[in-house]
């Protein structure tokens, strides 16, 4: 195979970094009394500190920088150690906490995490990061500085360096089977702790306990013992300056600047030498250059820990705008009496909100025009026949530069009017806080401003975890499948209404349940009577409690809620009278051809025509198989391996090219075009492998390790074990004792069959021929599980000692990010007793599979997402770790060799202005960026060079 390279350049002057760095700066030789805290929002749902790793922000272009004064972010407003922040800030985000610890004295430290969600907490041996080693982690999440307990998927003695077994320091304690760690007084030490964060509660702080317990081990660490990563000691003063721009007229423009100096800062950006009001940060950004400020000088005064300083005044020069505004689109509403106009560029509002000044084709008048944003128009129409395409003319429409621009005489452009779409269930999002009933009101008063967020659903639910403090309405036209009575449930967190209209008229919607608090995703069997509209109170329905539909017939239905913070979304589900409750957890009735939305199929996301359903595809050991969907309306396509995107993987169809077991998973397709993207249907692939052996779930609860004679040694025979009892604490951990009942039915299969991997041909799911089908009285790891259970598993693996790719068997009713979630391990002391100490190997994280029992096959990773690779051979007992997700099996396919993909992990200037590169593979150089590149003799990773010539080109490759 050909080498794969990373290439980097560095040159006298010093290192080009990936966007821009926070530069290292050396270790301050005395506390500071601040920290190093960095945030990159927006980079997906995610939970675990791989999703952050991952991300291109990822450590270089955070979008935020702050400096709190304690261990924590994000912190009380103001400041105050002895003040818990907020629970719930942002969601979506991660942060990475870094800079310096000072001991107080010389002795051993115990160091406590609590973060929500995942997170791990570092710390180097001396100043250097490179030599970080792992002494903490939280698996799942936990409460604000909750040190000492949970709040589920994670362990107590993970978050403590004295106990976590998966420990990477030098030194182990000897009891506790953690870290121990002994620091020298006053000496900086590097440390650093990363978290990602996902939806709902948001935290990060550390503690620590000193040999003295002069510190609070209940408080994150204070200022008094930390310096930042990136400032040095000493007097403010600005390394990088406001730079002079010349921009467009309105257009955006920002300046910045970068300061050192002992922090924290303070900023007052001015204008031609006058404070501008509230413009405070180290960022100023003009959203819209005016004409009348060209020539107009900024500077910013920066206040630090040691004094204050001005910065040089840059110059902005503004080119005039000269250029009319244009037609961009326009989309008919879905009440079939409104058009959505966007202009090309910021309009006048006089001008565009003046009647006289649209025209539309077919006799359609206007009576109505409204700003929704600064280019886009909302108009009001007479009614508009469905399914008809239509011409807008517009004139008269001014630009909003100084010397106003207007757009081309009789300017046109075509939309179609709303046609009924079934399948699709229409949602808005209206950010900020309210109460329900103000939210009716102001339905009903059209009051509303446009909606923040708007998608759509293939069914009659919004999802969870999408933001707090909002309000927010999902509609759709119900078409019910048979004349009779029919009855409605509402599943809702926070406050909501459900509405129903006597027919396909909004106006004539009437109250027929509620939700009073809030209820957990798609809990009917536990929903209060006024969740159900039989037994709904204030109900106005014209015949009460009891609502009798005609088949074919399309009702307009409407749900409103208001959510504050934690838990949040809807789902709406229906039953004829008489009929059972559905079970929790069932999906919503409310889709396919029950439910549909009027729009502009202008305004469409693509529309996947095929794959319409889950499918599974098993393959040998080095074929090759094509991957295609069908996607009408897309314009880009983006394949995606276990919820994880695959580079390059951007046209309609992706090819498995050399099949290994490593492409073993769940794959899937985003197809986008402007209006928004779409998920295809799930494709599951198995690649096949021999020397495959598998061990079933229910086995990791044995009694001490012990074995049966026809099965202690691989490969595994099927269902060998099969009504085996468990130690609870030793074999395996419930964290509520909950066992499932008979979970499968069926008979054991017959000794001496042996378990390879095949598909299972109904569900698309897979299964091993057959792990089962097993009957057991209790079968305590299939089905119910919870966070931070376990089981342990003794048996005697094959010798000699192997290299193994491992895969967990593991399904989730859902397709969300991160709902398969476990952890493996090996116990390498303390077996059969309540005191082990655990070693990590990896983790399975993918998404869900969209059906309990419904298995994917994840590959064992570590935590930046690569493939590990498992060396294991004679007896050995393995820890299975439970996170999110049914578990079934664990497979072991024989590993190949493997290409080691060469990685540049970052690039600094040290405190004597060299130049530190980190990286994986083997490092090479040339004096121009074509080469010819050499190896750099002796090399390893920090590698630290002051080049001598102008410039000199480094890359890495494969070993």
């Amino acid at each position: 195979m050909g080498s794969k390279y990373i290439s980097a350049i560095a040159s006298a002057m010093g290192a080009l970094a990936l966007g821009a760095v926070l530069a290292q700066a050396a270790a301050p030789p005395s506390p500071q009394g601040f920290i190093t805290a960095k945030a990159f929002f927006d980079i997906g749902g995610g939970t675990t500190v791989a999703d952050l790793t991952a991300s291109p922000k990822f450590p270089n272009n955070p979008d935020l920088v702050d400096y709190p004064p304690y261990f924590e972010w994000p912190v009380s407003n103001p400041p105050d150690l002895n003040t818990p922040p907020p629970a719930d800030v942002y969601n979506n985000y991660g942060t990475q906490i870094i800079g310096y610890f000072y001991p107080p004295a010389n002795g051993d430290y115990i160091f406590y995490l609590a973060a929500d969600d995942g997170a791990n907490l570092y710390l180097s041996t001396d100043a250097d990061p490179a030599n970080k080693k792992l002494i903490a982690q939280e698996a799942g999440w936990s409460p604000v500085r909750a040190f000492t307990t949970i709040g589920g998927g994670s362990t107590v003695e993970a978050k403590n360096s004295q106990t976590f077994t998966g420990t990477q320091w030098p030194t182990r304690d000897p009891v506790n089977g953690g870290a121990k760690i002994t620091l020298q007084a006053n000496r900086a030490y590097y440390i650093e702790a990363v978290s990602k964060e996902g939806g709902g509660g948001d935290n990060l702080a550390v503690a620590v306990q000193d040999p003295n317990f002069l510190l609070d081990p209940s408080l994150p660490i204070p200022g008094q013992y930390l310096s930042t990563i990136d400032k040095t000691s000493g007097p403010v003063k600005i390394v990088t300056q406001p730079a002079s721009q010349t921009v467009d007229e309105g257009r955006p423009v920002t300046f910045e600047v970068v300061a050192d100096g002992t922090p924290p800062y303070t900023y007052q950006w001015r204008r031609n030498g006058v404070d501008l009001p509230n413009e405070t940060g180290r960022i100023y950004t003009i959203p819209f250059a005016s004409f009348a400020d060209s020539g107009a000088r900024y500077s910013v005064v920066v206040t630090g820990g040691q004094g204050t300083v001005t910065s040089a005044e840059a110059t902005l020069t503004v080119n005039k705008d000269t250029t009319a505004p244009t037609l961009v689109a326009a989309y008919g509403g879905a009440d079939f009496t409104s058009v959505r106009v966007e202009f090309s560029e910021r309009v006048d509002p006089t001008s565009a909100t003046t009647t006289g000044n649209y025209q539309i084709s077919g006799g359609i008048s206007v009576s109505g025009a409204a700003m929704i944003n600064d280019s886009t128009v909302r108009l009001t129409t007479s009614r508009q026949t469905g399914g008809q395409k239509y011409t807008l003319t517009v004139n008269n429409v001014r630009d909003m530069a100084a010397t106003p621009n207007t757009i081309a005489a009789n300017s046109t452009v075509q939309f179609n009017s709303a046609v009924f779409k079934s399948g699709l269930v229409a949602w808005e999002r209206y950010d900020g806080a309210g109460s329900i009933t103000q939210f009716i009101d102001d339905i009903a008063n059209n009051a509303l401003p446009p909606p923040n967020v708007t998608w759509t659903t293939s069914l009659f639910e919004s999802g969870r975890g999408l933001a707090d403090n909002y309000r927010a309405r999902g509609y759709a036209w119900f078409k019910p499948p048979q004349n009779g009575n029919y009855v409605f449930i509402i599943t809702v967190d926070d406050n909501a209404r459900l509405f129903l209209s006597t027919d396909d008229n909004p106006a004539n919607k009437k109250a027929i349940a509620a939700e009073a608090s809030w209820s957990n995703n798609r809990e009917w069997s536990s929903a209060t009577e006024e969740q159900r509209s039989d037994t709904y109170a204030e109900t106005e329905w014209p015949n009460f409690n009891t609502i009798t539909l005609q088949a074919n017939r399309t009702y307009y239905m409407e749900a409103l809620w208001q959510e504050g913070g934690g838990g949040d979304g809807c789902e709406v589900t229906y039953i004829l009278e008489g009929e059972a409750t559905p079970a929790n957890g069932t999906v919503s009735a409310l889709t396919g051809d029950r439910v549909g939305i009027y729009v502009d199929p202008a305004a469409l996301p693509p529309v996947i025509t095929d794959p319409t359903a889950m499918a599974a595809v098993t393959l040998d050991a080095g074929a090759t198989h094509t991957l295609t969907i069908t996607a009408d309306g897309a314009t880009a396509y983006q394949w995606q391996l276990n919820g994880r995107d695959i580079p390059g993987a951007t046209s309609a169809s992706y090819t498995i090219a050399n099949a290994k077991p490593t492409h073993t998973g769940q794959y899937w397709c985003f197809a986008s075009n402007k209006n928004g993207s779409v998920r295809s249907p799930a494709v599951n692939v198995l690649v096949k492998a021999t020397g495959v052996f598998a061990i079933e779930a229910e086995d990791f609860d044995y009694d001490g390790g012990k074995s049966l004679p026809e099965a202690s040694v691989m490969p595994y025979l099927g269902g060998a074990y099969a009504g085996l009892d468990a130690i609870h604490g030793v074999d395996y951990l419930s964290n509520n004792g909950t066992d499932s009942p008979v979970y499968r039915g069926g008979s054991v299969l017959e000794g001496g069959t042996a378990a390879p991997m095949a598909q299972e041909g109904a569900g698309s799911q897979f299964s091993m021929t057959r792990m089962g089908e097993w009957e057991m009285t209790t079968n305590y790891k299939i089905g119910w599980i919870d966070g931070g259970d376990w089981g342990n598993y003794t048996r005697t693996f094959p010798t000699p000692a192997k290299k193994y790719w491992v895969f967990a068997a593991q399904s989730y009713d859902g397709f969300g990010a991160n709902q398969l979630n476990s952890n493996l391990g090996i116990v390498t002391a303390g077996v059969g007793t309540a005191n082990q100490t655990v070693q990590t190997l990896g983790r399975f994280n993918s998404v869900g599979t969209g059906g309990w029992s419904r298995n994917n096959l994840v590959a064992l990773t570590d935590d930046a997402n690569a493939i590990k690779t498992v060396e294991i051979g004679g007896k050995n007992t393995i820890r299975w770790n439970y996170s999110s997700g049914d578990v079934d099996y664990l497979v072991f396919v024989p590993a190949t060799d493997e290409v080691v993909q060469p990685t540049l992990q970052g690039i600094s200037r040290n405190a004597q202005g060299q130049v530190v590169i980190q990286y994986t593979g083997v490092l090479q150089s040339a004096d121009v960026i074509t080469g010819p590149y050499s190896d750099v003799t002796g090399a390893t990773s920090p590698y630290t060079t002051a080049p001598s010539a102008a410039q000199r080109y480094f890359r890495s490759r494969s070993p």
